[in-house]
């Protein structure tokens, strides 16, 4: 009995050594490969090349340096084959693996020579589907190219998911799926789809991931049964354009986040569909888009977006160069439901647009504008024409930009360069508004209009002003004027301006002082300001004064007259004075800071005042009066008393 045993036990490892070393690869490699090139023979003229087989077929199996070649020159390379059998279902249902890795895939694959003719299985798929098969795990990374089918060409890939063969189609559930042409900076990302191969069609059903960053939900279908022909279903996230896309431009919006839906069919030369746009802002707009695909560029035959009473239309060409020209026209356009925190706008008219756009950056732009906007001056039409180019950082005016609010009108020539910040701007004002006057000025008028020509140069920081203007209905700190005329030039030096200007003033009113005319010659200097005249009249009553101003605070007037009403003032030497820190001379409002008056004369009609003051909302000094009105020092007399007369003491 015991003999029995052993002898069965023997035999027993005997026969598991043998199915053991049978089920061993290595020992069947030429076998297995002369087999396999004949069954591939059989199906299209492959041939099958290994290197080296190791493993074992209940358990893992790999293969290194795998080739398959073509007649017609088709090709398939895997660096390295790692697999695991499902054994029991490949002996007894069909070929089945627990996983399949290949790893450094290359194709280059071409239609067989024996459906070379054949539209609607051109790559013999059905023969490949006659059998069928299971991966429960492929892993694939590599690049596949298959010229002619111009979407799959140069595609670099890395698969994870499961793989399927039936009578109908091949079958990928993707878990984890990246693609990339290596061509272009275009990729690819999907999770939890599925993507069907079926003679002549491709089907990718329930889309999920991110196309260049762009998260996608959707469908995709392309065949080439008869022509070429590709259906795409695609909701877009909420998307931002980059600020790298503006990065090289003086100005950069910031878009609104866009939310997009895509409907679009095409043979692969026109592209025909809808697209629906919306966002936060209140943006809902939708409309119908055209494109023309060309060997060198892409003709945009028609882009028109509507939405409410508002409409959008374009077309262009772009070339795959990176240029890009178009013709935009708008209808009611309001920017504030693009672009965050801008102003409501109607726009109306045509932007004419040439563009260069070389790494997803836009780098060089030339616009022409004619434009009627409605909105922004409720009771006053805007108008823009005119065309500027902006190159290597460099502005340019090519013609004339003429901005017009109803009765107001600027035109700008010039120059501006952004990278060194240098203006060279020239403003042809027609009853304009003042604001254009202070962005490049330091102080600020509060109103008014501007006739004449403004020219600016320098840099942004510190720009200079020649001017030639008439300036009506002026608001400026206590002067209301209803006129005046401003000569001159300002050269902006950092902390101080040097240059000259005269100011030819008409009817107007200081504080509450009112006069008919005036003239006002100015120097500027590091030092100061010079008044070299300065003179107001009004009727037979005027005022002079000359002197000059220093950056210290520190002043002097060396001649000063006033006469007004029977009254006549004027200095007998120079009156030094000390202004504190805030204090304006315009505006005489001291408050807490002083004025300080250094011992001074004035010649008063036929009497003299002589002394030295301190200013503030109170007064403090010492003054010595020689037969002077009351009226002159009434300031000092309180408001309960009134007295007339001639003052000595």
């Amino acid at each position: 009995m015991k003999i029995l045993k052993s002898t069965l036990s023997i035999i027993s490892i005997i026969i598991i050594t043998i199915i053991f070393v049978i089920l061993t690869p290595s020992f069947w490699k030429n076998r297995i490969q002369d087999q396999l090139n004949k069954q591939l023979s059989q199906r299209g003229d492959w041939e099958v090349k290994f290197h080296k087989l190791n493993g074992h077929l209940l358990f893992n199996v790999s293969i290194d340096s795998l080739y398959l070649s073509n007649r017609n020159s088709s090709n398939v390379s895997i660096s390295k084959v790692d697999m695991k059998l499902n054994f029991f279902k490949s002996l007894f249902a069909y070929p089945s693996l627990k996983y399949l890795k290949l790893t450094d895939l290359t194709t280059n694959l071409y239609r067989s020579s024996k459906s070379i003719d054949s539209k609607s299985d051109p790559f013999e798929l059905k023969s490949i589907l006659e059998q069928k098969m299971s991966i429960d795990r492929l892993y694939i990374n590599g690049m596949i190219s298959i010229p002619e089918i111009k979407i799959i060409n140069d595609f670099v890939f890395d698969f994870d998911g499961k793989f399927h063969i039936d009578k109908n189609s091949i079958d990928l559930d993707v878990n984890r799926l990246f693609v990339s042409l290596d061509s272009t900076e275009f990729d690819m990302q999907l999770k939890d789809s599925k993507i069907s191969l079926l003679p002549a069609k491709i089907v990718c059903d329930n889309l999920n991931g991110n196309i260049d960053s762009l998260g996608i939900r959707g469908q995709f279908i392309y065949s080439w049964i008869d022509k070429e022909e590709m259906k795409i279903d695609l909701f877009v996230d909420k998307y931002e354009i980059p600020k790298t896309f503006f990065e090289r431009l003086p100005l950069q919006p910031k878009f609104s986040a866009l939310e997009t839906e895509v409907h679009i069919q095409s043979d692969l030369k026109t592209f025909e569909g809808n697209i629906t746009l919306s966002n936060d802002l209140g943006l809902n707009t939708s409309g119908n888009i055209s494109l023309t695909n060309f060997e060198n560029f892409i003709s945009i035959d028609e882009v028109k977006l509507e939405g409410e009473n508002a409409s959008l239309s374009m077309n262009g060409i772009y070339q795959k160069n990176g240029q890009f020209n178009s013709s935009i026209k708008l209808k009611d356009f309001d920017i504030n439901q693009w672009i965050v925190d801008d102003m409501p706008t109607d726009l109306n008219g045509q932007l004419d647009l040439e563009a260069n756009i070389i790494e997803s950056r836009l780098q060089e732009i030339i616009l022409t504008m004619e434009l009627i906007e409605n909105k922004l001056y409720k009771d006053r039409q805007v108008s823009i024409i005119g065309t500027v180019d902006y190159v290597n950082n460099y502005l340019n005016i090519e013609e004339p930009l003429e901005l017009s609010i109803g009765k107001s009108k600027i035109i700008v020539t010039g120059a501006s360069n952004f990278k060194d910040e240098i203006y060279n701007l020239d403003f042809d004002l027609d009853n304009a508004d003042v604001f254009i006057i202070n962005n490049f000025w330091s102080d600020s008028l509060e109103s008014g209009k501007a006739t004449g020509n403004l020219s600016v140069s320098g840099t942004f920081e510190d720009p200079d002003l020649n001017a030639e203007l008439v300036l009506d209905d002026i608001k400026y700190k206590n002067f209301i004027l209803e006129s005046f005329e401003f000569f001159g030039n300002l050269n902006k030096k950092g902390d101080y301006t040097i240059g000259n200007c005269q100011l030819r003033i008409g009817n107007g009113k200081w504080n509450d002082e009112s006069f008919e005319s005036g003239v006002v010659d100015l120097s500027y200097s590091k030092e100061g300001i010079e008044i070299q005249s300065a003179e107001f009249k009004n009727n037979m009553d005027f005022f002079q004064l000359s002197g000059f101003l220093h950056s210290n605070g520190n002043g002097i007037f060396n001649r000063l007259q006033i006469a007004t009403g029977q009254r006549y003032i004027i200095n007998t030497k120079p009156v030094e004075f000390t202004l504190g820190e805030g204090v304006d001379l315009l505006q005489v409002d001291l408050g807490e800071n002083e004025l300080i008056l250094k011992p001074f004369e004035f010649h008063v009609n036929d009497g003299i005042i002589t002394g030295h003051l301190s200013l503030t909302d109170e007064v403090d000094g010492l003054l010595k009066v020689s037969n002077v009105g009351t009226d002159i020092i009434d300031f000092l007399i309180p408001d309960d008393l009134i007295i007339n007369g001639q003052v000595f003491g």
